[in-house]
């Protein structure tokens, strides 16, 4: 067998030096990347966090003002869940948030953002996405709430939701905390309302939704995740 010459040798010293700086970088980026996904998702519900909403909405609002599409906003809050808490104990409570949370994962369409705004409540942006839209999502929501026992281990559950939306339009001056404030208020008109139902703001659509690229039209169209 032929030996290696120092040269030789070197390189391949070299290339096993190269290949285990990889194999390290590989290996830093992966955890970067996890921590990244910690950082911005909630543990109970592996929705992202209430940190994550911020930033995304300030992205989703920056979006629409630059390309003069609409998008709108969700909040839900499950109805009388602090019963569920003093009544059955919070690792009940867990599993029905558990299990909402899921469901709302699996009914928003596929370019919607499902955020844990807090407790027992929830948001979902839902970019380049009018009134008529939002209304269909919401609603939806709600049935897919309301529709199928919670099964936990206390027995099975029913429990609803109720919902408000409301539109953000290019020309719109809202900050962040006006937006959500014109959305909670929504929240709350449904809750006083006598609950398990959808409020919505701004009525009809105004303005003209841009193009958008082929994803966002496949989703638009129907796409949902659970579909």
């Amino acid at each position: 067998m032929e030996r290696l010459n120092n040269k030789q040798f070197a390189q391949v010293e070299a290339c096993e030096s190269c290949e285990a700086y990889r194999q390290q970088l590989d290996h830093l980026t992966s955890r970067v990347s996890e921590l990244e996904k910690m950082a911005s998702t909630d543990e109970l519900t592996q929705l992202f966090n209430h940190r994550a909403f911020e930033q995304h909405l300030a992205h989703e609002m920056e979006r629409t003002r630059r390309t003069g599409s609409a998008m709108s906003l969700i909040m839900l809050d499950l109805d009388h869940f602090k019963r569920v808490n003093d009544e059955y104990g919070h690792p009940v409570g867990n599993e029905v948030l558990q299990e909402w949370s899921r469901r709302i994962k699996e009914t928003v369409r596929k370019l919607d953002i499902a955020c844990r705004y807090g407790g027992e409540e929830f948001a979902v942006i839902c970019p380049t996405t009018g009134m008529r839209q939002v209304k269909t999502i919401a609603e939806r929501l709600r049935r897919v709430c309301e529709e199928t026992p919670y099964h936990t281990e206390a027995g099975d559950l029913n429990i609803t939701c109720s919902v408000g939306a409301d539109v953000l339009f290019a020309a719109d001056n809202d900050t962040r905390q006006d937006l959500i404030a014109r959305v909670d208020e929504q929240l709350y008109r449904a809750k006083r309302s006598g609950r398990n139902q959808v409020s919505c703001g701004r009525g009809e659509d105004r303005g003209r939704i841009n193009e958008v690229s082929a994803d966002e039209k496949s989703a638009l169209s129907g796409l949902f995740g659970g579909e």
